[in-house]
């Protein structure tokens, strides 16, 4: 979902009793150790849009701009979330200190207006669930 991250930090600081049902009703029920890569839209200040995603591959959280902001925040809070999650859902125990943290700042497809944030996000994520070079 789209509102998530905006969700476990709308107090202002990282919560992860906000959001820790999320995962495990309805339609949301799912296994975040199961995946790949999870996908977390950053909604800033009600007036932009970048992505983060978790790859559980590599142990790696990573950052994505088209305005080409470095992130750093949303990095700390998406890998404590996945942390966390993994903790209170399997068991799990995610070393932290092994996985590496990647803003690619204005190395990505970048902007050129206001408007367009939704569409990068959008095809940020078309492109990085497919194993496709952001490209375009």
């Amino acid at each position: 979902t789209s509102f998530l991250y905006s969700k476990m930090t709308e107090t202002g600081t990282y919560d992860y009793d906000s959001v820790r049902k999320w995962t495990k009703r309805g339609l949301r029920k799912c296994d975040l150790s199961e995946m790949d890569l999870v996908f977390f839209p950053v909604n800033i200040n009600q007036a932009h849009w970048a992505l983060a995603i978790a790859d559980l591959r590599h142990k790696r959280v990573e950052y994505f701009d088209s305005m080409g902001g470095m992130g750093q925040v949303y990095l700390r809070n998406v890998l404590q979330y996945m942390a966390d999650e993994l903790a209170d859902k399997r068991g799990i125990t995610l070393e932290l200190d092994e996985w590496e943290s990647v803003s690619h700042g204005r190395d990505v497809p970048q902007q050129n207006n206001t408007n367009d944030c939704g569409v990068f996000v959008s095809t940020f994520c078309n492109y990085l669930s497919a194993g496709r070079e952001l490209s375009f």
